[in-house]
């Protein structure tokens, strides 16, 4: 089954909380979970997107190759504890379009 922006946004939010402090670049991000996405552009929309929410942050990345680094800011860690609580229901996975069997591991 293909992983709904939905999904997607919430494992990147759980892998940049489980990095809370630290700055991943792209490339760190989907070798995380290829749940996220191979394809290079569509995690980056999707990264634009929590950017634009004000979930993540965004920097210059040190490494030259990366282009750009990002890390999870309070709103996104509060959203995120909102999320996996709705999650543990069913019927809201189901409603997201989510297989049931799909479990979020906490951070």
């Amino acid at each position: 089954m293909k992983s709904t922006s939905f999904e997607k946004n919430i494992n990147i939010l759980l892998y940049l909380k489980k990095w809370d402090g630290d700055w991943k670049n792209t490339q760190e991000i989907a070798t995380y979970s290829n749940k996220v996405t191979l394809h290079r552009s569509r995690l980056e929309d999707e990264l634009k997107q929590l950017v634009t929410r004000e979930l993540i942050d965004v920097r210059p990345a040190k490494n030259p190759q990366a282009r750009s680094e990002y890390t999870i800011l309070p709103k996104g860690k509060n959203t995120l504890t909102a999320l996996l609580v709705m999650m543990k229901n069913p019927d809201i996975k189901h409603l997201a379009e989510i297989n049931e069997n799909v479990q979020f591991d906490e951070v």
